[in-house]
């Protein structure tokens, strides 16, 4: 027998040849995982020598234990994660506080912690096959010691005919004793073999814990990545107003200054301007200003409409592409959905 091949629980095999009109078996055991469970299960009981099955149950109960030590470690591992994010810490529903939905975890590094939970995903796949094969295991040894006890009745009833008394008697309280040890072998492998179905039972369940804790984890991780967003739009909102009402100062200023340049320099020629310089320190207003505002205020008018105009042409736009995406997506919809149907 070899069970099943793991590098974290071993490649334990076994080779038994027995040869009962000698009563003598031998036993070759191959890369054992653990050797000295396996001759502490045979030295504690040597009475159950004499069967054969015993060594390959002592094996398989050997093979039991590494895959419950390996369990506890990644049941370990995974309560630990679920103290440190405090959700679905087991054993909680009667005692202690349990933590709000409001309260987020303080995690020092949440994607270490979803690599830690990829790891326990990894392992459990890794123990449910070796679980699965171990199930397997218990299930033929428990058939073969059925059938070992079947054929010993059948041959002591058809050797009881050429025997004598005295060889008769002997082999019956042989048989008896024979019959027992095997019996008692059977309800050990029957034992190790329904705490395999347990054990993948919590395998099961830890598998739904590992997806659970990944799943919040991820949700925690989207939450402060969308608060994170949420503060960049904000500073991007605030960066945008400061820039549209230094863009609506600019428009207002700009033709202004436009034509207030254009109108100070030398080509032009207003009436009432004289080369001499005042003898006066007053300031004369020239009578012409008034052209400066006839042709500015309208510029600025005008850049203004052109302004608006644009903006709502461009929301026009933006929202008539809106519609058509909504469009076609409840069209894709309607169409899988009368598919389906």
């Amino acid at each position: 027998m070899k069970v099943a091949n793991s590098r974290t629980t071993g490649f334990d095999c076994v080779s038994v040849t027995c040869d009962p009109s000698r009563r003598t078996t031998y036993v070759l055991y191959h890369h054992l995982f653990d050797e000295d469970a396996v001759f502490n299960t045979l030295l504690s009981t040597p009475e159950r020598c004499i069967d054969p099955h015993f060594y390959v149950s002592a094996l398989y109960r050997s093979h039991h234990q590494h895959i419950e030590v390996y369990r506890n470690t990644i049941d370990c591992t995974i309560q630990a994660i679920e103290r440190q994010t405090g959700f679905g810490n087991p054993g909680r529903l009667d005692r202690g506080r349990r933590p709000s939905m409001d309260e987020y975890p303080a995690l020092d590094d949440p994607k270490r912690t979803i690599q830690e939970l990829g790891y326990c995903q990894t392992d459990i796949a890794i123990i449910g096959h070796v679980g699965r094969c171990c199930l397997d295991c218990g299930e033929w040894l428990v058939q073969a010691i059925d059938a070992s006890l079947l054929d010993g009745q059948t041959s002591h009833e058809g050797g009881n005919q050429n025997t004598d008394s005295s060889s008769q008697t002997q082999n019956q309280q042989f048989l008896e004793y024979s019959t027992a040890i095997k019996r008692m072998v059977r309800q050990d492998v029957e034992y190790v073999r329904r705490r395999t179905a347990m054990l993948l039972s919590q395998v099961q369940q830890m598998s739904d814990r590992t997806q659970s804790q990944t799943s919040y984890m991820l949700s925690v991780i989207t939450q402060s990545d969308a608060e994170y967003t949420a503060a960049i739009a904000i500073d991007g909102k605030r960066d945008s107003i400061a820039m549209r009402t230094i863009s609506i100062l600019g428009i207002v200023y700009l033709p202004a200054t436009f034509v207030a340049t254009l109108f100070s320099m030398g080509m032009f020629s207003w009436p009432g301007t004289s080369n001499k310089s005042d003898e006066t320190s007053s300031l004369v207003a020239s009578p012409s200003i008034w052209i400066y505002w006839v042709v500015a205020v309208p510029l600025t008018v005008i850049t203004i409409l052109i302004w608006v105009i644009w903006a709502k042409r461009e929301n026009r736009k933006s929202r008539k592409r809106l519609m058509v995406s909504r469009t076609r997506s409840s069209e894709s919809e309607s169409g899988s959905s009368e598919k389906m149907v």
